[in-house]
């Protein structure tokens, strides 16, 4: 079987996924290509991936003849379906649905868009969240649905050993826009602080990608007195050596901080829990397969600072509630999220359309 999956940038959580189900399916026999209409920040971490990048019309579908794929899946790029029709594809053809930010966007996506999917694609292939879910049944009732755990490689992305930092370290990692919440994990560090606290504040961004309102605002709240002392902010790191500061931030102490209001998954716990990192994060929806309150990480309410930071100090003095929450995360991610089950769930969907 030959694949192409087809997104708008390499960069963010489905440039993730891609590389994992690379693994996933090429262990299982699947040849897989990726095609991005443009190149993102994350373009550094694809390593002996077969990665395209073009944008023009002709040149794509040039290469669906050349190739001859068995299956295209598509991400979110619902004008791509025409596209790839009307280059004469007669393969199964997938619409995934990733990465659409908040319920509110999502609907909007649906209610725009939903002629499009509904006219090209044979199928629906999308994670187990819920709000995802309802707004597929709601506007593509008629086409076959598939929705399977998203896998990730937690023998491949794992704890580093590193010298323990001198002070306990809170990540946060996102796009500055109003979606990630970034100001809510801005007021947890400064409240820790004015608790006296002794911590550190990372932040992971990526400043190619933004709302250029939000990041006007973020370049204000960063030179806070109060914040800017314990402050370090990262762009554009590479994935691989994502695991050396996820490491780091556990090592230290800390945790990740995940302020997100809605999530289709949530990569970037399921990275930080396979380094031992505690998290912290709003119930946002697509998060409830990584995790579960007090058993895997903690929920914070949301929009209650107090409550957040109630549950910060928490993972941060009480060291046995960090051993079972970060033993219990790993365990879900390898049973969960395993590279074996999303092949076989990947085939499964592949011989039903085939038939």
């Amino acid at each position: 079987m030959k694949v192409l999956f087809i997104y708008y940038i390499s960069s963010g959580g489905v440039e993730t996924l891609n590389r994992h189900r690379n693994s996933a399916l090429t262990k299982a026999g699947v040849e897989c290509h990726f095609l991005y209409k443009m190149q993102g920040t994350g373009h550094q971490n694809l390593k002996d991936i077969h990665t395209f990048v073009m944008n023009n019309p002709v040149e794509i579908s040039n290469l669906i003849k050349r190739e001859k794929y068995d299956m295209i899946v598509v991400c979110s790029d619902d004008k791509m379906l025409e596209l790839i029709k009307r280059s004469g594809y007669g393969g199964i053809l997938i619409f995934e649905v990733q990465g659409l930010g908040t319920y509110r966007t999502a609907h909007r996506f649906f209610v725009q868009n939903n002629r499009h999917i509904n006219q090209y694609a044979d199928a629906i292939l999308l994670p187990k969240t819920q709000h995802l879910s309802q707004l597929t049944q709601t506007f593509l009732p008629q086409l076959p649905r598939f929705s399977f755990h998203n896998c990730f490689d937690s023998n491949m992305f794992t704890h580093k050993s590193f010298q323990k930092p001198p002070s306990p370290i809170i990540g946060w990692v996102g796009r500055i826009e109003k979606n990630k919440n970034w100001q809510t994990y801005l007021e947890i560090g400064k409240r820790l602080l004015q608790k006296k606290h002794t911590i550190n504040l990372w932040m992971f961004i990526d400043d190619t990608l933004y709302e250029n309102s939000q990041y006007q605002l973020f370049l204000k709240k960063i030179k806070d007195p109060s914040l800017k002392n314990h402050l370090i902010i990262f762009k554009n790191i590479r994935n691989d050596v994502m695991a050396d500061y996820y490491s780091k931030i556990a090592d230290s102490g800390g945790l990740l901080c995940s302020t997100s209001k809605v999530e289709g998954f949530g990569y970037t716990l399921v990275e930080a829990m396979s380094c031992g990192c505690p998290v912290l994060t709003t119930d946002s929806d697509g998060v409830k397969s990584i995790v579960q309150d007090s058993k895997t990480g903690l929920f914070m309410k949301n929009g209650q600072i107090s409550d957040a930071v109630k549950k910060a100090e928490l993972l941060l003095r009480n060291k046995p509630l960090r051993l079972k929450l970060t033993r219990n995360a790993l365990a879900n991610i390898k049973n969960r999220f395993s590279l074996e089950n999303y092949a076989t769930e990947f085939k499964k969907m592949y011989n039903s359309l085939r038939k």
